[in-house]
């Protein structure tokens, strides 16, 4: 018996299955492998374990997209980044700040993006940045000092409109800028 069919087995799947998926068991055991291959979930594995303030469900949420009846749901890739997104800044920075933080706009589909005025090469469609707010312009400018003090890895911290909100984003698989922006 190989290993790929003793996986197929114990995910409940039979050898006659058309669905059936042989990998090595060493892919399966190799936890930063994207396992939702294997167990059919949409991110990798590594990714669920560490995300503890924010959920991709909530970045991928939106009153427009669902106004004007658009599927903001995000394909794998943006998935993963927007995992690495809330395990290297938005998460850390929730811990610091002690208290929620609401996201008023993560994940982006193309039609969403156009429908709220967004820029053609928005982070937000590539699940890289989301725009967020402790409550009001004042904890927001003091939600902005922390994440300069606390140095975390983001490729711009925007203060959008003298505090309104702040744009945060994180690119993962390319090295960030540490962009600082006031618009």
């Amino acid at each position: 018996m190989d290993y790929g069919t003793t996986v197929a087995r114990a995910s409940g799947a039979s050898p006659a299955s058309p669905h059936l998926i042989t990998y090595p068991l060493y892919f399966i055991l190799n936890i930063t492998y994207p396992l939702y291959f294997i167990l059919n979930i949409t991110y990798p594995l590594y990714f669920i374990l560490n995300m503890t303030h924010f959920t991709i469900e909530e970045l991928e949420r939106s009153s427009t997209a669902a106004r004007l009846g658009i599927d903001n749901k995000a394909p794998a890739e943006a998935r993963e980044c927007m995992a690495a997104l809330i395990d290297n800044v938005l998460d850390p920075l929730r811990e610091a700040w002690g208290e929620p933080l609401l996201v008023n706009s993560g994940y982006r589909c193309p039609r969403l993006n156009t429908a709220v005025g967004g820029a053609q090469a928005s982070q937000h469609l590539l699940g890289q940045a989301a725009d967020i707010t402790a409550g009001g312009k004042e904890a927001n400018r003091r939600l902005f000092n922390l994440a300069l003090s606390l140095g975390l890895p983001f490729d711009q911290l925007i203060d959008e409109h003298r505090y309104s909100w702040l744009h945060i984003s994180h690119r993962h698989q390319t090295p960030n800028r540490n962009q600082i922006i006031h618009l």
